[in-house]
């Protein structure tokens, strides 16, 4: 039987920072689902989303962050990104604006993580 347990993580991008990320320490299982909320400030700027390895290497490539948030419609966890990769490591939930943004602004990600021994 599969248990799913989740870690989450926020990241502030500052007033005027072009990136910001925050590391966090993954329990052994796979991903399948990565939900990410604006908890303060406002999308003034286009600004994308990415997450990556300990060393700096894409674990998912950055994309606009509105391709992250929830969708609408199915159950709770079927509204949020699909994701599929391994856990039991860290890695760096990043955020990059091209354009410095005037004001800052606060992302929190949660990862949803499948753990069942060896078959997720």
């Amino acid at each position: 039987m599969s248990k799913t347990t989740y870690e989450v993580v926020t990241v502030t991008l500052d007033a005027n920072a072009p990136t910001a990320n925050e590391k966090i320490n993954l329990p052994e299982g796979r991903c399948h689902r990565v939900g990410v909320a604006i908890i303060d400030g406002n999308v003034a700027e286009p600004i994308n989303l990415a997450i990556l390895d300990n060393s700096g290497n894409d674990v998912i490539k950055a994309h606009d962050h509105s391709f992250w948030l929830q969708r609408q419609g199915g159950d709770y966890l079927d509204s949020l990104k699909p994701v599929d990769f391994e856990c039991n490591r860290t890695i760096k939930p990043t955020v990059l604006c091209p354009n410095t943004q005037a004001g800052s602004i606060t992302f929190q990600f949660v990862f949803y993580i499948s753990q069942s021994g060896t078959d997720y």
